[in-house]
């Protein structure tokens, strides 16, 4: 996110704003497809045989069981997730999801991924603040479709959109006729002042539009 921020800062010295998007995945790491990751190791980030073969073997072969009120459940196989506290696994999630970069840049946007973290973000002058917002929910809404597709759900509730920009900029009036575009759950704008800090104004936009849940 440090990242992120140092350019938005370099973007508000330009007198332009920001429109960032984080998106939120619900279990994002325990519903990678174990089947679905080796073939992208092999086939889109063409790991070699014994690379391949390593990766493999810290997928599969696992089980579970679950214990509760001094009951044991059936012993099953671990097909989907990868596990949080290791290295591996992580990495391994980054590789899985690789693929929305291009997601991204299809639509003119920014991405950047810290494992199951994600921010979206398109800078631009004020006055062309709708169509800064038509543009990140066309991507928003191919970004649902490749996770549906690749067995992971977005989730809507905690899905955040705000705005940043600098008080330089004449933007309020253009900002808020962009509220009447169809985004995700709700929009911050957020100013940033010279001291580097940044207040949010009283008035929090909240939009009644909901994203359809991934079943």
């Amino acid at each position: 996110m440090r990242h992120v921020w140092s350019y938005i800062l370099m973007i508000a010295d330009e007198r332009l704003v920001t429109l960032l998007g984080q998106p939120d995945l619900s279990a994002a790491f325990d519903c990678t497809d174990h089947s679905m990751l080796l073939d992208r190791l092999r086939f889109a980030v063409v790991l070699s045989d014994s690379v391949l073969d390593l990766v493999r073997s810290f997928l599969t072969d696992r089980t579970q069981q679950i214990a509760y009120s001094g009951q044991l459940s059936a012993v099953q196989p671990v097909l989907f997730g990868v596990l949080q506290r290791s290295v591996l696994g992580p990495l391994s999630y980054l590789l899985y999801t690789a693929e929305l970069a291009l997601v991204v840049t299809r639509h003119g946007l920014n991405l950047h991924q810290c494992a199951n973290d994600m921010q979206v973000n398109v800078s631009t002058s004020a006055s062309n603040a709708e169509a800064a917002v038509a543009r990140l929910t066309a991507c928003l809404v191919d970004i649902e479709a490749w996770l549906k597709a690749s067995r992971l759900r977005l989730n809507p509730t905690k899905t955040q959109v705000m705005w940043f920009g600098s008080p330089a900029a004449d933007q309020s009036q253009h900002l808020t006729s962009a509220i009447g575009v169809d985004t995700y759950q709700w929009r911050w704008h957020m100013t940033l002042e010279s001291s580097l800090t940044v207040t949010v104004n009283d008035a929090v936009y909240r939009c009644l539009h909901r994203w359809p849940l991934c079943v």
